[in-house]
This record gives C-alpha cells, sequence and structure tokens, in this order.
C-alpha cells in the first residue's frame, strides 16, 4: 500500500512559487529552498542558510505536522513573530529617539510601559504587534500638537513612523484607534486596548 501523502506536502499542488533559490550570503551560490523548510545547508560553502520565505500553511493547525515536518512548527511560527515584533519595534524606538532624542520622556515611558506589558502580553490573546506599537507611540503627536483636538487626533506622526516602518495601512488604523481610545478615556472591547490602557494610565500615575 502506499503512503498517503497530505495535500500541503504534496508537491503536485504547490504553486511554481513554492519551490524558490536564495542567494548564499557567503558565496553567492543560489540555494533551492522548498517553502518550508526552516533553513539549508549551501552545498557550495557549507554556510546555513535561513528561509526568509518560510511558510508554514496547514502545517500550523495540523495535528500531524510534527512528524511529517521533523519539526514543530507553533515553535518556528512563534519565533518568527517574536523576531518580526522586535524588529518593528526597534525601528519605532530609533525614529521617537531620532525625532524628540534618547532623553526625552517620550521614549522613557514608552519603555516603562512596555515592560510592564510584557508579561501581560504572555497572559493573554492579544496581539503583540498592536500592544507594542501602541505604547511606543502613545505620546507623539501628544507632545506636539497640545490642545488635544483638531490635527493630533489623526496622529500623523505616529503615522508616518508607522508608514516608515512598512506596517499595513489596516494595523496602522488599528492602533490609532488604540492610542487615541486611551487619550480619550473610551472604552474599547479589544484585549489590546485593554493592555494599552492598563500600561498607559501606569505611566500616567508615576
Amino acid at each position: 500500500m502506499s503512503k498517503t501523502i497530505c495535500p500541503g506536502q504534496d508537491t503536485r499542488f504547490w504553486k511554481s512559487d513554492d519551490i524558490f533559490n536564495i542567494t548564499c550570503s557567503e558565496c553567492a551560490k543560489m540555494v533551492e529552498f522548498f517553502k518550508d523548510d526552516v533553513s539549508r545547508k549551501c552545498p557550495n560553502c557549507g554556510n546555513r542558510i535561513q528561509n526568509p520565505k518560510i511558510s508554514l500553511g496547514c502545517a500550523i493547525w495540523c495535528q500531524n505536522a510534527e512528524k511529517c515536518l521533523g519539526y514543530d512548527p507553533a515553535v518556528i511560527e512563534s519565533n518568527i513573530n517574536d523576531k518580526d515584533n522586535s524588529s518593528l519595534c526597534s525601528d519605532i524606538i530609533n525614529a521617537i529617539k531620532l525625532k524628540f532624542g534618547d532623553d526625552s520622556s517620550i521614549y522613557l515611558n514608552g519603555e516603562l510601559a512596555l515592560e510592564k506589558a510584557l508579561p501581560l502580553l504572555k497572559t493573554g490573546t492579544a496581539d503583540p504587534r498592536i500592544v507594542k506599537t501602541s505604547i511606543l507611540l502613545m505620546e507623539v503627536d501628544f507632545s506636539i500638537y497640545n490642545d488635544g483636538a483638531g490635527e493630533v487626533l489623526s496622529l500623523p506622526v505616529a503615522r508616518s513612523i508607522l508608514k516608515d516602518a512598512s506596517v499595513d495601512t489596516h494595523v496602522i488604523d488599528e492602533i490609532c484607534e488604540v492610542i487615541i481610545g486611551c487619550h480619550n478615556g473610551d472604552d474599547i472591547d479589544s484585549p489590546e486596548f485593554a493592555i494599552v490602557n492598563e500600561c498607559y494610565r501606569f505611566i500616567k500615575e508615576k
């Protein structure tokens, strides 16, 4: 009896761009990758190359994924998300430092609030990307536009920083909704808002 292959791993069902080449950073040779490869060793120089286009597809929810792939895709996805979130936060922190200075209250308060948010993120379902960026950008526009109305409500500075960091438009809108909600004293029913608002109130009371 032939072995059954799940559609997700059967290359007959793959698209043309599910198999691609990556240039080795050490010797510049091309190395072939499958979409679900975590990494491959360059056959020319032996350099270990991480897959920048990894796509886990149905393996994320399949109970047999670890047996099929040889690794736990949930762990891989978590590591990818952590790396992406850390990179985004770094971009935003650098933008804030450049605009307001390393010792500005905007940067320092953001770091304190972010520190308080990290354990809260581990116990809930909130999107870390929304929470962390909202916290870091909480005061950037309100430090420039002090009247609390008019142009400040569109958050032009925060939007510009997020756009420069290549954040999707709909995600930018979600982040800005959380920021405005905290400043207005709104009660938004989302786990992201709950964490950000708690951390924002913590900083305001210090």
